[in-house]
């Protein structure tokens, strides 16, 4: 059944599939990285990709996430990168190690 008018199948809570898809998405795939949202805010905010102006949504329940990795760093200050955001001296995000394959 189609969620909110966007045409995509709604999830259950207890399907079995839908954890292994949240564990898939976790890993990297190529030309993304997996960051983690290092600040303690309540309510989700949106932080535009200053490269690809990707809009990503983080904070609240949301602290890990995948981002493409042309706006992990820009060198520009005046327009960061999402692993050179800080709040004071407090990263906003860092990047989270590549999982290994259990193979």
């Amino acid at each position: 059944m189609p969620c909110c008018g966007r045409r995509r199948p709604g999830k259950v809570a207890n399907d079995p599939a839908g954890r292994v898809q949240q564990d898939l998405y976790l890993v990297e795939i190529e030309g993304m990285s997996v960051v983690v949202f290092e600040l303690d805010i309540g309510a989700a905010k949106t932080f535009h990709g200053p490269v690809t102006h990707i809009r990503y949504r983080f904070g609240g329940r949301r602290k890990v996430g995948r981002v493409d990795k042309r706006d992990l760093r820009t060198g520009d200050p005046k327009n960061p990168g999402l692993l050179e955001m800080r709040r004071g001296k407090k990263s906003a995000f860092r990047e989270r190690e590549p999982q290994q394959s259990s193979e």
